[in-house]
Formats: structure tokens, sequence, C-alpha cells
């Protein structure tokens, strides 16, 4: 995307985890189901069963349909969507944790966090600017994340950044204690407010990134199996090559999450542009797509990502993005 005012950067929200013990039926890639359950899924079953405290006992966090990335390849300039964008998150023995990404796996030690204004913001490996790995939280802070004592206990959102030199994945994934299906029958009807966030790249040329950010409202009719939402409050930044990127400013539109069926504790649905912001961009949102699921023992929060893509200006785009919000 190209808006037509300063830039719009859809950044990325980190959810923080909770603390307390998760009750998980399996791990890994390709889980069966049972009764509505994932085997690559963990659950939360009571108030203590939060993501943090499900890392810190050691158990693998998955993004089962809940992850989007875009690849940057800087040698032919084009950007493209990953197709296949499968996340997941693990603590091993070195103080931090192993992140794994469409089969490849980056482990990142205690001695790897970055400390930016006296604070760690993530993790962070850079070996001679050829080797260049980032993981971090984007709407709360790390420690909120990872000791789950933030707003969010049970749904966390990562932004992660694999960079080998000659191209770059960008990333966003949802992961956390998951609402168990039977948990959505019967429940009233819930609105949910939070952050969404999302960057762009032209396909063509990769050194041009768009990103804009907002307000997430999703509306989640449990009677009916739907969800539908919006983003607005819009700002937006761009950047073109080393230039580094504009301020943000505040512009026009909204973009809705047409409505879209609920299966098992997840969504998939549609984005659209409204007229105010289709001009921003002179283009469309065509193709974008967002996924999410319901996190925690009543549904208490819910989170996903954006798949991006659409013209802006006579040019296509591709991107990624994720959003969080909780009950109200």
């Amino acid at each position: 995307m190209k808006p037509k005012t300063a830039g719009a950067c859809l950044s990325v929200v980190v959810l923080a985890a909770g603390v307390a013990g998760c009750k998980t039926s399996g791990g890994g890639k390709g889980g069966t189901t049972t009764g509505g359950l994932d085997s690559s899924a963990t659950y939360a079953v009571t108030a203590d069963d939060t993501a943090a405290r499900a890392i810190s006992d050691g158990k693998t966090l998955k993004a089962s349909k809940t992850a989007a990335a875009t690849l940057l390849d800087y040698n032919a300039n084009t950007s493209r969507t990953v197709d296949a964008s499968d996340f997941s998150i693990k603590k091993n023995a070195n103080g931090g944790v192993d992140v794994t990404v469409n089969g490849k796996t980056t482990s990142f030690a205690k001695a790897d966090e970055l400390v930016e204004g006296g604070e760690t913001a993530g993790w962070e490996r850079d070996v001679e600017g050829q080797d260049y790995k980032l993981l971090h939280p984007v709407n709360g802070t790390f420690d909120e994340t990872m000791n789950g004592t933030g707003d969010y206990r049970y749904a966390q959102l990562w932004r992660y950044f694999l960079d080998d030199g000659s191209t770059s994945v960008r990333g966003f994934a949802a992961i956390g204690a998951e609402t168990k299906p039977d948990a959505l029958k019967g429940k009233a009807n819930a609105t949910y407010k939070g952050r969404a966030t999302a960057e762009t790249q032209l396909a063509d040329d990769a050194t041009t990134r768009t990103g804009v950010e907002g307000d997430l409202q999703l509306a989640a009719n449990f009677d009916k199996g739907s969800v539908s939402g919006k983003m607005d409050n819009l700002s937006a930044r761009t950047r073109s090559g080393d230039s580094g990127w504009s301020p943000w400013t505040p512009v026009d539109g909204t973009v809705t999450l047409e409505t879209a069926k609920i299966s098992g504790n997840a969504y998939d649905g549609k984005l659209k542009g409204d007229t105010a912001f289709n001009t921003l961009i002179d283009g469309n949102l065509d193709g974008s797509t967002y996924s999410g699921r319901f996190y925690g023992p009543k549904a208490e929060e819910t989170a996903g990502v954006f798949k991006l893509k659409g013209t802006s200006e006579g040019d296509g785009f591709v991107g990624s993005g994720g959003f969080a919000a909780k009950a109200q």
C-alpha cells in the first residue's frame, strides 16, 4: 500500500500471557482432532491455565492457522506471501526460546535478549549483518508477556524478522491457551476491543513498505456462530529503501472484518476497505483475509492475523499483520 498521506504501517500487537498451568493434549504440526479438540493445541480449562505458564512449563505453543508472513527477496527486489506460515514457540535450556517458522528453528538464548531504553524488548541475533533474527512482543512489554503480568493472560501476539542477507521473512503469529470449542456453546454474545497492526510491501519493490495501525472491535455472535468487526482510528507511516520510517500520521478510513463463521474456536473471513480507505491507498484490499481464535477458559480474549493482498496506485502489494482484543 502507498497511502497518499504519511504512510500506513499496520503495526504488530503482542499480547501478554498469564501464569499458571495449561492443560494440553499434545504438540507439534499436524495434530489430530478428537471430539472437536486439536491434539496440537493447548487449552485453557481454568483461569490459571495461561499462555505464560504453558511456556514456563516447557509446553510448545503453536499458531494453528493464526500465523501470516511475507518473504522479501532483496536480490530480485520482490515480495510475496509465504504460502504456509506455521509458527511455534518453546522454552529452551539456554534461558531463551526456540521459535520454529515453516519447519526452520531459530534458538534465542538469554544472551540474545534485546535491551532498549534499559528494558528488554525481545530477542535479537545479528551475525555480521548476514544473519539477523528478531522476535518481540509489540503491544505489551517483554516482561509482561513472558511473566504473565500484563492485561492479556491467555493470548500472545508476536512479531518476527528472519533475515539471511538475501531474503527476509517478516510475520505475525497469535498463540496461547485456547478456548475449548464446547465452552462457546450457549455462550452469550460478546464485544471484543483491542488493537490491530500490519505491514505491507510492494510486490515488485521489496524496499517500499507501508504500515497501518488502529483500534479493533470484534462482535462475536455465538448464538449464530459468527464474528464480524472493524479497524478504525487509523494511523499510518511509510518507508522506502534506507530512508527510515516517516512519522505516524492519522489517516481516514475503516477496514471491515466481514462476517465469518466460527468453526470450533476459530474463524476466517475477508477484509474490505471503505470508500475513504480505498481512496487513501488509491486501490483495494481484494484478496485480503483475517484468521483468529478465542483464548481463555471463557473466551476472555481473541487474537489473530491478517494476510494482506491488493492494489495501490496501480501496483500490487502483499503483507501481514495481527490483532488482539479482550471481551468487554
